[in-house]
């Protein structure tokens, strides 16, 4: 398993619920947090400014995020990731779909939402290059019909909740930064995707503070799955907003040992034959 040194916790974070039913994780002292006032500034934050058209939104999105993203050394980590272990030649998983949960309103001026697309996207079209991705499926009680109309422009389907949790199997690709912990434990219980983005899962269960808010079902499913996956941490994102910040990226180990013990079955019986009078 490849670890690498997880940076420091800034501060404490704390579960909020908001109006939409998904539940962010807000920093700062527990005892200066005021619960209604935050749930009000983070959907602020996802209304503050008034929605883009379809149109300034797709000329932004192409003309701004995404450039700047690949110009990123965090894109160029990723883009190593995912050619040299996810898609090594060892590497048998199988990937047929993309399930997103949780990505917010990127054409609400959410620009952490923008990024994460970005990003996603690149994802799909270097998976592209070896798995044949049939459907990428959104899910967000949050999203607009901007939202929904810019997604649908690039044949991407957006499904209600809870839909989108039953469409995770072992060939699905599960993009989910920032998803609180219980809902991403509801999209592992049932199956183990092969590949996933998601929040630092050894670095949640290790953390009591955050931890003991969540039942042992929870810590169960998570520790579960990454008990049988491979993971690195993201690396910070130098573009601005650093939405890769206690991210990790998990997916299925490649089967050298299965290779190897081919390869030695074979040897043996060339080697028999050879024995043979």
């Amino acid at each position: 398993m490849t670890r690498k040194k997880k940076p420091p916790l800034q501060s404490k974070r704390h579960a909020v619920t908001d109006d939409s039913g998904w539940t962010h994780i807000t920093k700062g002292p527990k005892s200066t947090i005021n619960t209604q006032y935050t749930k009000r500034l983070l959907q602020q934050q996802k209304i503050r400014r008034e929605s883009l058209s379809l149109e300034a939104y797709s000329d932004k999105f192409e003309k701004y995020y995404t450039p700047k993203w690949r110009e990123s050394s965090c894109f160029r980590s990723l883009e190593s990731i995912l050619e040299q272990d996810v898609l090594s030649a060892n590497n048998t998983i199988t990937i047929t779909r993309c399930v997103c949960l949780g990505l917010g309103s990127p054409t609400a001026g959410v620009e952490v939402s923008s990024w994460e697309l970005a990003a996603l996207i690149s994802m799909l079209e270097i998976l592209g290059t070896r798995h044949q991705i049939k459907e990428v499926i959104f899910q967000d009680p949050i999203f607009n019909a901007t939202d929904r109309a810019f997604l649908k422009d690039r044949d991407y389907a957006i499904v209600e909740d809870p839909s989108a949790f039953s469409m995770i199997d072992g060939t699905a690709f599960l993009f989910a930064p920032h998803l609180e912990w219980i809902h991403l434990a509801t999209a592992l219980e049932g199956a183990s995707p092969s590949l996933c983005v998601c929040g630092d899962i050894d670095g949640f269960i290790s953390d009591d503070s955050i931890a003991k808010k969540t039942s042992e079902n929870v810590h169960r499913v998570l520790r579960d799955y990454t008990d049988q996956m491979t993971w690195k941490a993201m690396t910070d994102f130098d573009g601005g907003h650093n939405w890769c910040f206690f991210l990790c990226i998990y997916w299925l180990p490649g089967q050298e040992g299965a290779e190897d013990d081919e390869n030695m079955e074979q040897r043996t019986m060339t080697a028999s034959e050879e024995l043979r009078p």
